[in-house]
């Protein structure tokens, strides 16, 4: 489980770097479209802090 929980948090890193390089780059060229080009990279960062979060919270009461 800890090792889910690692590879979910290198994963959130990442793709929150790309996505902070993608939009430089677009600012310095948006004829580019870098951000348009990010969907997958963005649906991969959401769906490994969703999962990430729900094994935190996993076996802990929310009162």
């Amino acid at each position: 489980m800890e090792r889910l929980k690692g590879l979910l948090l290198h994963i959130g890193v990442i793709c929150s770097c790309v996505c902070v390089i993608a939009k430089v780059l677009d600012w310095y060229n948006p004829f580019m479209d870098f951000t348009g080009h990010t969907w997958y990279v963005q649906t991969a960062l959401y769906f490994s802090v969703i999962l990430l979060a729900l094994l935190k919270t996993q076996g802990q009461s929310f009162l």
